[in-house]
């Protein structure tokens, strides 16, 4: 998934149900270990979030 992703693109985690939030990435990295990973941006009651999640965790 990783050389699908890309800045901007619109996701949510893979196993959060329904109900999950979506979230704006703001780019795709290679962390120290070697991990895909995406810095995500949300708002959650009415607060702004980020977070650097492991691609393989996300879906489109």
């Amino acid at each position: 998934m990783a050389n699908e992703l890309k800045a901007g693109d619109v996701v949510k985690l893979k196993h959060s149900g329904t109900q999950g939030v979506s979230m704006s990435v703001e780019k795709v990295y290679t962390n120290a270990d070697g991990d895909e990973v995406a810095r995500c941006v949300w708002f959650y009651q009415g607060e702004f979030k980020r977070e650097n999640i492991i691609v393989n965790a996300l879906r489109k």
